[in-house]
């Protein structure tokens, strides 16, 4: 009964990762559907809101009608590779387009929040120090002004990129089927 049961499970969990790969790996989807979910991801990408961004990319894509898989996974523009240097640009073009009065975006104050600090303490208590600081504040803030700025041309060239990478690789597989003809048929002989 275990054994039959087991088999039944494993059997449904391949037909639904068949269907899975189907429609979102194979590209089988609308290319409009798949621009609108790497928009979606890109766009939320952007912010520094790190715990939140797929949290948020899921419901925005369902709302938009678009592809959550690429919403979630264009949300990874901000890796922990590329994360500091996107924060640091992004600060950089808040702090060049709106006039504050002191610039917090170089390289000497950077290191004088994150770096100068007791190498004896938890990493723990370095954290906490840190967003302690009112400094942090003012980071945050630029940074999500300079990401917002950069958002939407940054969201225009993932839809029109993965809209025309789509729609060409859906032409060239409709071209390849038309030229491979109808699939044989075995015929029965009596």
């Amino acid at each position: 009964m275990a054994e039959r049961w087991l088999r039944y499970f494993l059997l449904r969990m391949r037909r639904r990762l068949h269907s899975f790969l189907q429609r979102h790996v194979r590209l089988d989807t609308d290319p409009i559907h798949m621009a609108r979910g790497a928009a979606i991801g890109i766009l939320l990408g952007m912010t520094p809101l790190i715990g939140l961004q797929i949290a948020l990319a899921v419901p925005l894509a369902a709302m938009v009608r678009a592809s959550r898989v690429m919403a979630i996974a264009f949300t990874f523009v901000s890796n922990p590779w590329t994360m500091l240097p996107l924060f640091f640009f992004q600060g950089k073009v808040a702090e060049a387009v709106i006039p504050y009065e002191n610039n917090i975006f170089n390289r000497s104050a950077v290191e004088a929040l994150f770096l100068e600090q007791d190498p004896e303490r938890s990493i723990f208590d370095k954290v906490q120090t840190i967003v302690k600081r009112k400094q942090v504040r003012d980071y945050f803030s630029r940074i999500l002004v300079g990401g917002l700025m950069l958002a939407p041309g940054a969201m225009c060239v993932g839809y029109l990129t993965i809209y025309k990478t789509v729609t060409a690789i859906q032409r060239r597989r409709r071209i390849w089927r038309e030229r491979r003809g109808p699939p044989l048929v075995a015929s029965r002989r009596s």
